[in-house]
């Protein structure tokens, strides 16, 4: 009987006398297949069981009482099939990332950082997880987990970005961060910089801390490079002759290269670190446990405060001697382009718009001024 209905100018259907809902669906085209109408929340439901002759009658009514029964059990067989596909288009976290960092964050200079905080916070509770099954309550349990409240900040920013250009590609119904918001006060800029006492202090207390972190904190306070710029110094970058430390695009937070003029004092300080190493500061690697120096460096500079009875050092952090360095290059008469430039800056009020567009002198020889004038201030107290 069913493979003798012909089809006509519109869809219809023809019930089973046996099993309650069971239709066989015709299309104007002729392709026939099975289908269960039943009643769930109220609303009359649809849910395809297969085509026909694929699936034979015997078989869709046994496929149609299974149904059935899980309507009768308070589920939706409809809802949980499209639910199903949901799941199959979107796949697993991890592989809507490999989407998105290979449609989004390639060219942006976050990459690095962005899969960084997905590889150590997201992936290890969600790398295989549907994405389609990531909630608003899972995002914060994730985020609670997070202690440091700056990274916790970063991870929620990463996450609602990810999920945005998720939900644009149609793989998600919903974004999940939405309504949540980051779970802590961001804080305010910092404003901390070093004195010319705490310097000597800091100096002093990097001799007794030796290498490999006193040479390296040394170095960071002439430079005014970034922690993870100074720990990866290799050989290699080092120019003797024409006395330039060149980092590569790959190394710099803007990825743009950038030179760095080496001092006299500054090649005194690259010149006591032991040789034979295939890092400047480490033998097969960066050096690691900042966290234990920098505790180390505090207690010796409150020690030496002390010895010259003055108030101990107000805290303060690594990156603090960044700001340090472009702070007293204002000081010592040092044009805003070129401290700019000596900290690796290209972008901002001093080379917005046309200025910036045409500005792209390097300031050599006024940059090496910079980091002379910089050492000799130093050498003045410390020596």
């Amino acid at each position: 009987m069913v493979a003798a209905l012909t089809p006509r100018n519109m869809v219809y259907e023809v019930a089973d006398a046996r099993v309650v809902g069971l239709r066989v669906v015709i299309q104007p085209s002729g392709f026939k297949s099975w289908a269960v109408r039943y009643v769930a929340s109220g609303r009359t439901r649809k849910h395809t069981l297969g085509p026909f002759p694929r699936i034979k009658l015997k078989a869709a009514r046994k496929l149609a009482s299974t149904a059935l029964l899980s309507v009768h059990a308070g589920k939706d067989p409809a809802k949980l099939k499209a639910e199903e596909r949901r799941l199959a288009k979107s796949g697993s976290v991890a592989k809507a990332f490999a989407d998105y960092e290979k449609d989004h964050l390639a060219n942006r200079r976050s990459a690095r950082e962005t899969k960084r905080i997905f590889e150590k916070y997201v992936f290890p509770k969600w790398r295989a997880r549907p994405l389609v099954t990531i909630t608003k309550s899972d995002v914060i349990e994730l985020l609670k987990t997070i202690r440091a409240p700056i990274m916790a900040n970063r991870t929620y920013s990463a996450l609602s970005k990810f999920f945005k250009w998720c939900s644009a590609h149609d793989l998600i119904p919903a974004v999940p961060t939405v309504g949540v918001g980051k779970l802590h006060e961001e804080s305010k800029a910092r404003d901390r910089t070093l004195s010319d006492a705490e310097i000597r202090w800091f100096w002093r207390a990097c001799d007794k801390l030796g290498f490999p972190f006193g040479h390296l904190f040394k170095t960071l306070l002439f430079t005014g490079c970034r922690r993870s710029e100074v720990a990866g110094m290799t050989r290699d970058e080092l120019t003797w002759q024409s006395r330039l430390w060149e980092l590569s695009g790959e190394r710099m937070k803007t990825g743009n290269p950038h030179k760095i003029y080496i001092t006299p004092q500054l090649e005194t300080v690259l010149d006591s670190v032991p040789s034979g190493f295939d890092f400047v500061f480490g033998r097969k690697k960066p050096p690691s446990g900042f966290s234990k120096a920098k505790r180390a460096l505090d207690a010796e500079m409150t020690r030496l405060a002390r010895e010259d009875f003055e108030a101990p050092p107000l805290p303060f952090v690594i990156h603090d001697l960044r700001r340090t360095f472009r702070t007293n290059l204002a000081r010592l008469g040092v044009s805003t382009e070129v401290a700019e430039r000596c900290i690796a800056h290209s972008s901002g009020p001093s080379f917005e718009g046309v200025r910036g567009t045409y500005n792209r002198f390097g300031y050599p020889d006024e940059m090496q001024d910079a980091f002379e004038k910089w050492a000799k201030h130093i050498a003045k107290f410390v020596t």
